[in-house]
């Protein structure tokens, strides 16, 4: 079983990103993990540059707000671990690429939970791997393919 929190640290009406519903986020992110036999609890979080920012700067020491954040937790307590996702960046990130904010979101959610579930891109044959999932995890959800326009 895979249970998820979504937890909103940001005014939700003024970001067009977090019309994505709780209901929406649980299923992409229970998807996104079953698909690689995760058990246990997430938690997806919203939040702010802020936010973004300071936790970029103690996790990572980058001091930037970034779009996703995945923190893995102990498997062997039940726990998966949690996602942060700054939604003024994924704002930002949708006009620039030309995609409705919810779209992007949906692809950060997957994305979060993919790294979470052990998926990486630092290197070109882990990356494809894991857009090719990522595109097909959002198909199936009835959501648009990221990659769709930077594939040859």
């Amino acid at each position: 079983m895979i249970r998820v929190a979504v937890q909103y640290a940001i005014d939700c009406a003024a970001e067009p990103a977090a019309q994505l519903p709780g209901a929406e986020i649980r299923k992409l992110a229970r998807a996104s993990l079953a698909e690689s036999a995760c058990q246990g609890e997430v938690t997806v979080r919203l939040v702010e540059e802020a936010e973004s920012r300071e936790l970029n700067r103690k996790w990572r020491g980058i001091d930037r707000p970034t779009n996703v954040l995945a923190f893995p937790a102990d498997r062997s307590l039940g726990e998966i671990g949690d996602i942060a996702i700054c939604l003024p960046l994924a704002r930002s990130e949708a006009l620039r690429r030309d995609c409705a904010p919810a779209a992007h979101l949906a692809h950060l959610v997957v994305h979060g939970c993919l790294h979470l579930a052990g998926h990486d891109h630092q290197e070109q044959e882990q990356r494809q791997a894991m857009e090719s999932l990522e595109s097909r995890l959002l198909r199936q959800a009835g959501w648009p393919d990221p990659w769709a326009g930077e594939r040859p």
